[in-house]
């Protein structure tokens, strides 16, 4: 946010922009128009478009867009966003699953055995000491 301000010209380009839902718009937009469409700060953001949804006491785990919220977010960011559904625009052919068997010699199926295993091991040390580090 301290640097953006000195750029000119922004482009942020995303594959799912409210993948967790409305709540993860607020910051990119920020970034893209430093809270001119949601808001300069996410408090004023929750109190207009969302309501507290999993408490604990005065602790809120979780926000659930109140009706309409959807709609008028939407509207705020319409100007400077573009939306498209891969199904209204992706045309995909049909998948061909294929199948292609491969003979090994002994020494060939050894070799890549022990490659295999190798990784494998390798992979699982690292897990055993990411689990001992926690």
């Amino acid at each position: 946010m301290k640097v953006r301000p000195k750029v000119k010209r922004i482009v942020g380009l995303t594959g799912t922009p409210s993948s967790n839902g409305l709540m993860d718009l607020f910051a990119e937009f920020k970034i893209l128009d430093m809270g001119a469409r949601l808001g300069r700060f996410i408090g004023q953001y929750r109190m207009a478009y969302f309501k507290p949804d999993k408490m604990n006491g005065p602790i809120v785990y979780s926000y659930k867009p109140m009706p309409g919220a959807e709609k008028a977010i939407y509207e705020k960011i319409s100007d400077i966003t573009i939306s498209m559904k891969a199904k209204d625009h992706l045309k995909m052919p049909e998948l061909i699953n294929s199948k292609y068997l491969v003979h090994l010699s002994e020494k060939e199926k050894k070799k890549r055995f022990l490659q295999l295993s190798q990784e494998m091991d390798i992979q699982m040390k690292s897990k055993q000491l990411f689990l001992h580090s926690v």
